[in-house]
């Protein structure tokens, strides 16, 4: 007997065949078609629902710029732990970004190559601490001077403090 959940078909194991996977024929002529109406019924309404769903904005579309250098502050210095995962994973994968943007060049044919980078020359195996520290340090600085930096964009922030905190010798 074949059991339907909205569109998608559920088996119940012992409808299986003990040799191979092929379903046992038991239902009959009539009991198949009636199946199969009450599919196309339960898939009309399904269609539907999601039709309505789809006519409603169910969340607000997210923009980098809508991330701003203030919220990252404060989930780096909260207590909750959720909020300081999130804090870290933004700073070490913005970092990394930034690291090999700063250290790579794209050739014709989209071919990466490396250069030596000029903006950003951090010691080698710099920790995720390490890297929230500079950051809650440096931010909290820029901040003092003009309220202004909280209110940008997160990531050309990190990239300012990372710049600052990390420059590169000029020859």
């Amino acid at each position: 007997m074949r059991l339907f959940v909205g569109t998608l078909p559920c088996y119940r194991p012992g409808n299986l065949q003990s040799k191979g996977w092929a379903m046992k024929k038991s239902l009959s002529t009539k009991a198949a078609a009636a199946g199969r109406e009450s599919m196309k019924v339960s898939f009309l309404r399904t269609s539907l629902l999601l039709a309505a769903l789809g006519s409603f904005p169910l969340c607000h579309t997210a923009y980098a710029a809508d991330f701003t250098a203030g919220r990252l502050h404060q989930l780096c210095v909260s207590k909750d732990n959720a909020e300081q995962i999130a804090c870290r994973y933004y700073l070490r994968g913005s970092f990394e970004g930034l690291s090999f943007g700063d250290s790579a060049e794209r050739k014709p044919g989209n071919k990466f190559v490396g250069r030596a980078p000029s903006h950003l020359c951090p010691p080698d195996n710099v920790s995720t601490d390490q890297l929230i520290k500079v950051f809650v340090d440096v931010a909290e600085k820029l901040m003092a001077k003009s309220a202004d930096y909280s209110n940008q964009a997160a990531l050309p922030i990190v990239d300012a403090v990372y710049g600052y905190a990390f420059p590169c010798q000029l020859p």
